[in-house]
Formats: C-alpha cells, structure tokens, sequence
C-alpha cells in the first residue's frame, strides 16, 4: 500500500489537504475503483476495510481501491464548500451538529469544478484508477453535496454513497430538487446509497438514561430536520429515475455521527463488490 499526504492550492480558491491511499503491485487492465471521501473523517475507517478484504486469499467480496480524502489543511470550510449557489439555509434551520455555523455556504459549483479537474489530474498522476469506477462518498452536508454532484449528472462519478444528507438545509432543498431532476436519457447507469442512523430523527436511549437536560429541545430539532422521512423520501423519489440504482437503508442504534462509519461499510461493500 503506498500512502501520500500532499496540499492542493486551486486559483482564486483556499488549499485542500488530500490523503491518497494506493494499492502496491500490477493494477488491472483497466486500473484500480477509485473513491473518492470528503472529509478526512472516514479515510482511515475506508483504508481498513479495503485492505481487509483485499488481503483475502482467494481475493475477498470487494476490489481493492484507490482511496482519496479531500479536507482542509486549516479551518473547516465545509459549509461553503458542499453547498449549492442560491439555496442558502433559512434563519431558523437547526445547527449542523457535525458542521459549525459558517458565515459562507453556495461554493459547491467551485468545488465540483475542482474535483473534476485539478484533483483528478493530480490523482491521474500518481495512481492508475478505472475511469468508469469513481465513487464519492459524504456524511452529513457532505452527503448533500454528494447528491448535489449526482443531479449535476456529472460524468466522472459513476456511484454516489450518501451517508445522513442534511435534508433540512436550504428549505428542503434535496427533496425538491429530487423531484424535478429529470437525467438525459443517454445518463451511464449510475449508483446510489443513501444511509442515515436510527436516532437522526429523535433521542437516542444513551441520552434518555444520560437525563440530559436539554432532551426535549433535542427531540424538537430532530423531529424538524426530519432526517429519515426527509431521506426516505429523496430515495424513493430517485427510484423512478432512469439509469439511476436506488438503495436506503436505516442504520439501527446510530446517531448522526455514529453513521458515518457504518455508512461507509454497507455502501463500499456495494460499489467496490467484485463482479
């Protein structure tokens, strides 16, 4: 496994710190999947599990993979970056528990452009990757972005895994757009996962038993973010779409922050399976 630390500084915009993950020996003929991870939270999570199963002899259930984390050498820019132009949150959206308040959002046109090209140029010369197997993969408002990328019918992206996307923010913005977006008929097919925790809608036994005192206003706000039935309802609204393979599932016992690692489990179990 070769491993590179490396920073990115794109014109007119803030450096990325990128961490890529490389398998050792002959790639195949086609090259390794690449994935493709916004944050640095699940690199280290998504590097063991590849590894794991890549290390079976016979070869395990899933390929191995190129792994690329994308994330920020200083402060955390993510509400500028993974969201859409426009579609800024209202005033009285609950907080983002895993993402501060940030004064910019509407970036994610700029980060798109990025990924697609000068972080897969940089990519592209360190790692022979198959073109026709890229995943990207985010938690949360990267989970947003994550759909964000997918209604773009952006062509590098061939599967998607939406761990717990913010269906609150910008006035249902994912619903909505869920809705009217109508692929090209001539859209490769394409893959989607969509994940979100047990407890992401109401509070969770641990906090019960823990009497916090602020149980009610929690139950308040995730019963306003509406996290499952707002995701649910993404889903089932992407089902009917051509080209586009659908899965959601509800992750038993996890909160919003737990999620992310089994989210990551179940959806490169998915995308990386061997044919």
């Amino acid at each position: 496994m070769h491993l590179e630390d490396f920073t990115l500084h794109p014109s007119g915009m803030a450096p990325y710190r990128i961490r890529m993950s490389a398998p050792q020996g002959t790639p195949p003929s086609s090259g390794w999947p690449l994935v493709i991870l916004l944050g640095a939270e699940g690199f280290d999570i998504a590097m063991a599990q590849v590894r794991y199963h890549a290390a079976c002899q016979p070869p395990g259930y899933i390929n191995d993979a190129v792994l690329v984390s994308v994330d920020y050498p200083g402060a955390s820019r993510r509400r500028l970056d993974y969201t859409p132009h426009g579609n800024t949150a209202p005033a009285n959206s609950p907080a983002d528990a895993a993402c501060p308040p940030e004064a910019d959002q509407g970036g994610a046109p700029q980060f798109l452009h990025f990924l697609q090209n000068m972080l897969i140029d940089a990519i592209e010369s360190r790692a022979v990757f198959d073109k026709t197997r890229v995943t990207l993969a985010g938690h949360s408002l990267g989970g947003l972005f994550t759909l964000y990328a997918l209604f773009g019918n952006t062509p590098l992206f061939s599967s998607f895994i939406a761990s717990s996307p913010s269906v609150w923010w910008g006035e249902r913005y994912l619903q909505r757009t869920a809705l009217s977006y109508d692929p090209p008929a001539d859209t490769p097919r394409r893959e989607l996962l969509i994940t979100v925790g047990e407890y992401e809608q109401a509070v969770n036994p641990l906090e019960v038993r823990q009497q916090r005192p602020n149980l009610a206003e929690l139950e308040r706000v995730r019963a306003q973010r509406a996290m499952i039935a707002g995701n649910r309802e993404v889903a089932r609204l992407l089902s009917s779409k051509p080209g586009l393979e659908v899965g959601f599932q509800v992750l038993p016992g996890q909160s919003h922050r737990s999620a992310w690692p089994l989210a990551l489990h179940y959806g490169l179990m998915q995308m990386l399976r061997n044919a």
